[in-house]
């Protein structure tokens, strides 16, 4: 089930990437200079049936698993067996899954900015040969007086 899940989150990424020359910028949308795009019906359709299966694949897994545990574990080790099964799930969600996420956000958002300046050792290598010189302002003779 986790393979299903896995070609219908590539499926909605290929369609996504196959229709963005179509999608606007986000120059456009931040200056509200965009008309509406010409197969926006299939892209909406397309992120509703995503949804949808995916949420009809998450209970058929967690049933299918409950379901099928008495088949793979003898009877007297099932009551273990079967908080494994939900505690591992539960680890996973609540305590492994959020910060995974976080940490993937955190690099895909910072990977737009890391990419495009040079790297620290080649900026301080190339800094001395800046046609721009920034030298201090001269410093006035006159001193602030408190009265």
């Amino acid at each position: 089930m986790d393979a299903i899940r896995a070609l219908i989150t590539v499926g909605v990424a290929a369609v996504v990437l196959l229709n963005q020359a179509l999608l606007p910028t986000s120059e456009q949308i931040a200056s509200a200079d965009f008309s509406p795009i010409a197969n926006s019906g299939f892209l909406l359709g397309t992120l509703y049936l995503s949804a949808l299966l995916l949420g009809m694949a998450e209970v058929l897994r967690d049933n299918g698993a409950q379901t099928l545990m008495p088949t793979v574990v003898d009877k007297s080790q099932l009551e273990k067996a079967n908080g494994r099964l939900w505690g591992a799930e539960m680890v996973m969600n609540s305590f492994v899954g959020p910060p995974l996420g976080g940490l993937l956000l955190a690099v895909a958002f910072s990977l737009p900015f890391s990419s495009t300046p040079p790297p620290l050792p080649f900026r301080r290598r190339w800094s001395p040969h800046s046609p721009v010189r920034f030298e201090p302002a001269a410093r006035s003779k006159r001193r602030l007086s408190s009265s």
